[in-house]
């Protein structure tokens, strides 16, 4: 049996050489980025770029390598696939076995100062509830328990 031919009368793209070169772009600027926290805020930072799909590969990382905490940039749906195979963000709320925090894109940030914990099941997130307390305690942070 013969393997099917692709007919094209564009020019042939070598998908591994794209892949490539946009992860060498992409270290550049973190790697730039990286050096302006570091000498701004005196913060240990660093970078890496990882080629999947967007959740699995997250989760995988966060797993593998011990992270605290996830934080994602949200600024809904991109592309035609985040509307049909749903915001990371969200599936990452489902799959990851830490804490997910989404901070919007156009947000300003300012000091945590008052935080509000919503639950529908106050009983189950009282682990979390104590949890975001030790968290939070170097920010003298009051925290709002709202119940839904």
């Amino acid at each position: 049996m013969l393997a099917p031919v692709l007919q094209t009368d564009g020019p042939v793209v070598n998908a591994e050489e794209i892949i490539e070169e946009q992860a060498d772009y992409i270290k550049d600027k973190l790697a730039k980025i990286a050096v302006n926290i570091r000498t701004k805020h005196n913060v240990i930072v660093n970078i890496r770029t990882e080629y999947g799909f967007p959740t699995e590969t997250i989760a995988s990382l966060a797993k593998n390598d011990n992270f605290d905490l996830i934080i994602l940039s949200a600024k809904g749906d991109t592309n035609i696939l985040d509307s049909i195979f749903g915001n990371v963000t969200e599936n990452l709320f489902e799959k990851a076995e830490i804490p997910v925090l989404s901070v919007p894109t156009n947000l300003e940030f300012k000091n945590i100062n008052k935080v509000a914990f919503a639950s529908s099941n106050i009983d189950y997130d009282a682990v979390q509830i104590f949890d975001l307390l030790e968290m939070l305690k170097p920010c003298n942070t009051k925290i709002k328990l709202v119940h839904i």
